[in-house]
């Protein structure tokens, strides 16, 4: 594997974590009934928006990440195929 796919995987793992974090963080504040009044729906709905933003974010990363992951197995493969492994 090379250095630049290692830090590749690894800026898009880390993404990933900050992503899912955010997540949690927000459905945390929204199951609370005193993180937000209820009497205003404005901010509820606001939080909702950016979570469903979020978890869209974290399917691309998670496309993302799984695609470079298959680029470099495949390259692992030739490389190995070269080798005589």
């Amino acid at each position: 594997m090379t250095l630049a796919a290692q830090q590749e995987k690894s800026r898009l793992d880390v993404a990933q974590e900050r992503v899912e974090a955010a997540i949690d963080r927000l459905e945390k504040a929204l199951s609370k009934p005193t993180a937000v009044p209820s009497d205003n729906q404005d901010i509820i709905d606001s939080l909702r928006g950016e979570i469903g933003s979020l978890r869209d974010d974290n399917f691309k990363l998670r496309a993302a990440n799984e695609s470079a992951q298959a680029q470099i197995e495949h390259s692992i493969g030739r490389l190995n195929l070269m080798l005589g492994e």
